[in-house]
């Protein structure tokens, strides 16, 4: 058989089997609801969670400089010297009680962007590119339809680069 007789067969048969091509049943007046929910809160948390995404990254960096300078701080102490010693040890301890806060609140952040990928994959699947009936939409409180009609454009959903280090403490 012809080999490009043959690709033509398998790239019909392949776009037709497609099921992006297949047509999704329209949402029901419950699914409508939910999606414009989803819509709302996508619209809502994504941009604060990016902005304290950004400030963390932006602390954990200041951080972790801190901890830097004070482990060359401790080093270069005298060890006679009980005095600075004490102090810089104190001054590690509050240092490193703020960083465990700081790991703490890092930590809520990654399941609150969890959570939002887990919604905006949830949308993707069962919302995107559905069609839905005019008076389930008109049924919907206009805050909803207003949703509806702003989709995700512009929406940029972030997430935690799993490669980020925690921050770091001297003890």
């Amino acid at each position: 058989m012809n080999t490009r007789l043959l690709l033509s067969c398998l790239t019909v048969a392949l776009t037709c089997s497609s099921p992006l091509l297949a047509e999704a049943p329209p949402l029901s007046r419950a699914e409508l609801a939910r999606c414009a929910s989803q819509v709302q809160t996508l619209r809502h948390d994504a941009p604060r969670l990016t902005r304290t995404s950004i400030e963390y990254d932006q602390q954990r960096l200041a951080i972790n400089r801190r901890s830097a300078e004070l482990k060359t701080e401790r080093d270069n102490v005298d060890p006679e010297d009980l005095e600075r010693g004490l102090a810089i040890r104190q001054r590690l301890a509050e240092h490193r009680k703020r960083t465990l806060a700081f790991n703490a609140r890092i930590e809520q952040l990654k399941r609150d962007l969890e959570a939002i990928n887990a919604l905006k994959q949830d949308y993707d699947r069962n919302c995107a590119r559905r069609p839905y009936r005019r008076d389930d939409f008109e049924a919907l409180p206009t805050d909803r339809q207003a949703a509806m009609r702003a989709g995700l454009a512009g929406v940029r959903v972030p997430y935690l680069d799993p490669d980020t280090p925690p921050s770091e403490h001297q003890d």
